[in-house]
């Protein structure tokens, strides 16, 4: 693999985590009463 290929999947890995860990925190919101 090239250096930019590992780069980007660095990058589309730590965005990935990310979006999961927005959604896990939304969902825990709702189940828990609160409004998002």
């Amino acid at each position: 693999m090239e250096v930019e290929d590992i780069a980007q999947f660095c990058v589309g890995f730590y965005l990935h985590n990310i979006i999961h860990s927005v959604l896990q925190v939304q969902i825990i919101l709702h189940i828990g009463g609160h409004p998002v």
